[in-house]
């Protein structure tokens, strides 16, 4: 059978307290646990952006339009179709 995770260790978590559905939410649902998420992140929604034929990212470091800034290495592997499970 397939795992999720690897026998004996903790499986990622992602801090925080999911957001309470009953009220609107502004932006990026997960901004307020992400603690590398822009400031835009908290107004909008971020755009899907296809990173390969059989996946999206919705994120605004692959947005054309975004000003020019080295990305973190993971953008790269993203654009370049690779972050597979586990990397």
């Amino acid at each position: 059978m397939p795992q999720v995770g690897v026998k004996g260790e903790d499986l990622f978590n992602i801090q925080g307290t999911p957001p309470n559905l009953f009220t609107p939410i502004a932006g990026d649902a997960f901004a307020p646990r992400n603690p590398q998420a822009l400031q835009i992140d908290f107004v909008k929604r971020p755009p899907y952006f296809d990173v390969s034929p059989t996946h999206r990212a919705k994120t605004w470091l692959l947005d054309p339009r975004a000003p020019k800034v080295d990305p973190p290495p993971v953008v790269e592997k993203l654009r370049n179709g690779g972050l597979n499970r586990g990397e």
